[in-house]
């Protein structure tokens, strides 16, 4: 058995905090623990993700996407899912605090409407929805700022840890 020298302890306890840090930001970016104002420095965040949600008419959820969007944006995006292809509009903007949002939406499924052009406020973290005129479905958004990871003006990628 061969003896460590002290730099090799160093480098792998960086890699230890480097891979805590990295499943930390994506934690947070996916919705688990929220990201601090402290964090944030009271700046506004530049993107969200916003998740989409479909309940049918028999409760069924169906997760239709989770772009990433930066406010003033508008993204289209299909999926299929069995043998029916959904289809989401969105668009996202600031709403007139720091902590909500309006969302443009629309949902079609298999080329036909179901929820067509509509606008939605929303609070950050918390979930919003939005029914079809029939009320045959039901869509569900749940929109989560973006962490960052502040590293400073250093060149060291693990300043800031």
């Amino acid at each position: 058995m061969g003896h460590r020298g002290a730099g090799s302890d160093s480098r792998a306890w960086r890699s230890g905090v480097l891979a805590l840090a990295i499943v930390g930001a994506a934690a947070a970016a996916w919705g688990g623990a929220p990201v601090p104002a402290a964090a944030q420095d009271g700046a506004a965040e530049a993107s969200a993700i916003v998740r989409v949600s479909l309940l049918d008419d028999a409760g069924h959820e169906i997760p239709l996407g989770g772009p990433t969007l930066s406010f003033e944006q508008s993204t289209s995006f299909t999926t299929t899912v069995g043998d029916h292809e959904h289809a989401v509009t969105l668009s996202l903007h600031r709403g007139p605090d720091a902590e909500s949002v309006a969302l443009g939406l629309e949902y079609a499924k298999d080329g036909g409407t179901v929820i067509a052009a509509k606008q939605l406020r929303a609070q950050l973290g918390k979930p919003a929805s939005l029914r079809s005129a029939d009320g045959s479905a039901k869509l569900v958004v749940l929109v989560s700022p973006r962490g960052k990871l502040d590293v400073g003006d250093s060149d060291d990628p693990l300043d800031g840890m």
